[in-house]
């Protein structure tokens, strides 16, 4: 059974018992109006919420998240934080920039489309550079190897040394 499907199971079953609580407690009064009176209708939905606006949250309304197996051969101890940090976004021999990045770019190198290693040399590098209009934001970082860092920043020199006349 899919996550959605239990969750709306379960906020039926809630609903129900809510319901047969509020009906014992206002026993003389019919079923509309205790529905009126303790669910709050906000567009296509009901809520149980009470007179001040505070609302139960519905298990429907939770993210669902999918998890992906951890290889067989994997254990957190094995030192390999490449594979923890792309898988989690996070690892404790890492900074937190750098876990983002490889899990952002699912442990490959952007230049070179390779995976990264333990014992690669990493550089964070700007797509576009700060000098080029770009900013400092993750959106605007990648992350690179070393010598795919160097190639790149060596492509755009001689780019813009071309584009401004400057060849030597």
């Amino acid at each position: 059974m899919t996550a959605s499907r239990v969750f709306v199971t379960e906020d039926r079953k809630i609903y129900l018992k809510l319901r047969r609580w509020a009906k014992r407690r206002h026993h003389q009064k019919s079923t509309d109006w205790v529905v009126k009176k303790y669910w709050r209708f906000e567009t296509e939905r009901r809520d149980f919420a009470t007179e001040d606006g505070v609302r139960l949250r519905r298990h429907l309304h939770t993210p669902i998240r999918r998890h992906i197996k951890v290889r067989g051969d994997k254990t957190p101890y094995d030192g390999d934080w490449s594979y923890w940090a792309t898988r989690l976004g996070r690892h404790p021999e890492v900074p937190t920039r750098v876990a983002d990045l490889l899990k952002r770019q699912r442990g490959r190198r952007v230049w070179c489309g390779l995976h990264f290693t333990e014992r690669d040399g990493w550089e964070i590098d700007h797509v576009i550079p700060e000098a080029l209009g770009g900013t400092r934001g993750r959106d605007n970082q990648q992350l690179l190897h070393r010598h795919c860092h160097v190639q790149k920043s060596a492509e755009r020199l001689l780019s813009v040394r071309y584009a401004y006349g400057i060849m030597t």
